[in-house]
């Protein structure tokens, strides 16, 4: 196994945040032969003028692993978050990448957590897309769940300066 192996399968591996609703909403694949491999490997597409995307969490995602790995899709197959990069580079160690995926994991789970607690349930939504939706709900509501909205928002400003340092390679849109 190559150094850049044995990296993707000591971080990659314990992640998952690419593909469980956390950096991104969505997956565009490319069209024709591609597009119908991922929809035979059980993922719903949706098109936009003829090119395929699906949406995140992937459910293709057990745990942090992908269960179709070998067969996933070039955009997935592509990507390499910049924890990733910088790890490769000798820049971040192992261990300190790891514990900055631990770390984030936890931050979005503390985030879906408060979701709960006001409401949106629905896990299947990218997490941006539940942050969006309470963010729009009626203002009318008690002391308590406004306590846990501030909460909230704290929390995930606290994950968006996390991603965009530690996982996005630029400034990205689909941060929640």
């Amino acid at each position: 196994m190559s150094a850049a192996e044995e990296t993707i399968d000591a971080l990659c591996t314990r992640c998952g945040l690419c593909c469980d609703g956390t950096l991104f909403t969505s997956v565009v694949c490319a069209t024709g032969t591609e597009a119908r491999r991922v929809e035979a490997a059980g993922l719903s597409l949706n098109f936009i003028e003829g090119v395929g995307a699906f949406t995140q969490p992937c459910s293709r995602l057990k745990d942090t692993r992908c269960t179709f790995y070998a067969d996933r899709p070039t955009r997935c197959r592509k990507f390499e978050c910049e924890l990733l990069k910088r790890t490769d580079r000798d820049e971040v160690s192992r261990n300190e990448a790891v514990s900055i995926i631990e770390q984030t994991q936890l931050k979005a789970e503390i985030i879906r957590s408060l979701l709960r607690g006001l409401g949106d349930e629905d896990e299947t939504v990218p997490l941006a897309h539940r942050c969006d939706r309470v963010m729009e709900l009626p203002v009318e509501k008690d002391e308590d769940w406004w306590e846990t909205y501030a909460t909230f928002l704290l929390e995930v400003r606290a994950l968006q300066a996390r991603l965009k340092h530690d996982f996005y390679e630029s400034a990205a849109t689909n941060v929640p």
